[in-house]
């Protein structure tokens, strides 16, 4: 059951498979279904949290027996997650938070936690021992092919927008290329900065080149002709990055990442031989200059990568009532 579906599907005919969500079409799909699972949206998935636990209620009480689970990514501190004002922060936080522990202590049977992240923002929960929880990293398998690219040559993909570190991109950027002018840095994506990348890779097209929008089938041709990804997500107001999908993508092509300490994956990337830098503004540009002049193995990168893609992964854990 589906609430709504994103921008990027419209093309897409949807399966019957797929139902528009109602709690009336959902009591009637439980009283006819033999159902063993039922894979909730995140719990700490503010926005859609009310109507989240009260459709695992009513599984709970029609299906008494089914198994409630849930795959989590968010790693913000649930303060920052609810968003309240500094005056009120602490004393508004502090009763939802053990509402929701009780509503996932009632509801859900096990939780999935895609980053290391994800699960130091769930423990802060307290969660019952009931709920069983396991860590499986949201990572990619490896591609069947790797990157061709030049080392010099630097790849964005991604919204154009400041809670991605773009304008921190493109001054990091003007400072590398006094060092080095055979650096290329190629911006694919859309969003509200599109015109100040356009006007600024004008200024120097040798070094800057802006593809804009790519369907995502065909990203594959600029992951493959590149060595080195930057990711330089920085918070903003409840939102952080949780794991970065151009990260993923391009580590299964054999990439050299360079990521903000934002992402859920910062830990594994750091731990991997790949740049996170803590400040984007001051350190984007030494750790860049440092992957184009030493990036990782191709085929060093895939062999870091699990055999089974995390999610997938993940997915048959949630779904093994063993």
């Amino acid at each position: 059951m589906y609430y709504k579906t994103n921008w990027d599907l419209t093309r897409i005919p949807i399966s019957r498979n797929f139902i528009p969500f109602s709690f009336p079409t959902l009591i009637r799909f439980l009283y006819r279904s033999e159902i063993r699972v039922v894979e909730i949206p995140e719990p700490l998935w503010i926005r859609e949290s009310v109507r989240t636990f009260i459709s695992a209620f009513i599984v709970r009480i029609l299906k008494p027996k089914t198994q409630i689970v849930a795959y989590c990514i968010e790693n913000n501190e649930v303060a920052n997650i609810l968003g309240f004002p500094d005056p009120f922060r602490q004393l508004l936080t502090s009763p939802i938070v053990l509402l929701m522990r009780w509503c996932i202590g009632l509801t859900v049977d096990r939780l999935a936690y895609g980053s290391c992240g994800a699960q130091q923002t769930y423990e802060s929960l307290s969660l019952p021992q009931r709920v069983r929880t396991r860590v499986i990293l949201e990572l990619p398998a490896a591609a069947p092919t790797r990157t061709s690219g030049d080392p010099k040559h630097v790849l964005f993909v991604g919204r154009l927008e400041a809670r991605k570190g773009v304008k921190e991109l493109m001054m990091a950027w003007e400072q590398i290329v006094r060092f080095d002018d055979d650096a290329v840095l190629t911006i694919v994506g859309s969003g509200p900065l599109r015109e100040t990348i356009e006007e600024w890779v004008e200024g120097a097209p040798k070094q800057r080149r802006f593809v804009g929008h790519v369907e995502h089938g065909d990203l594959i041709t600029w992951y493959s002709s590149n060595r080195i990804l930057v990711a330089p997500s920085i918070r903003s107001g409840r939102w952080r990055e949780q794991i970065g999908l151009p990260v993923k993508e391009a580590l299964s092509y054999g990439l050299t990442v360079v990521s903000s300490a934002e992402t859920g994956l910062a830990s594994w990337l750091q731990a991997n031989g790949h740049m996170v830098v803590e400040d984007v503004a001051a350190s984007l540009s030494i750790a860049l200059m440092r992957a184009m002049s030493a990036p990782l193995d191709q085929g060093v990168v895939q062999a870091s990568l699990p055999a089974v893609e995390g999610r997938e992964e993940a997915d048959r854990w949630l779904k093994n009532l063993n």
